[in-house]
């Protein structure tokens, strides 16, 4: 999991992260996931101000998998709105 760290590029800083990160987030997390905490997405979504979909499939970390109609419906209205000069600036 150390290469999903993204903090580690600007001082293992979340809040550094949230702010160098200039596209719009959203944050999907799974209520039951036990292989990995929630709690650092959850702040990192704070700081950003991003959305935040929670997936309530009692699978934890594979929600992903079974909740595809709920990602759907949240994430392509995201991106249709996401505008191109967001990510880059």
């Amino acid at each position: 999991m150390a290469t999903h760290n993204l903090t580690r590029l600007l001082g293992n800083s979340l809040e550094a992260t949230a702010k160098g990160i200039r596209a719009e987030t959203m944050i999907f997390v799974a209520d039951a996931d036990k292989a990995v905490s929630n709690d650092i997405p959850l702040r990192f979504a704070q700081l950003k101000g991003s959305r935040v979909v929670r997936l309530k499939s009692a699978e934890g970390h594979n929600a992903f998998k079974l909740e595809r109609e709920l990602i759907s419906s949240e994430a392509l209205p995201f991106l249709d709105g996401v505008k191109p000069n967001s990510v880059f600036k």
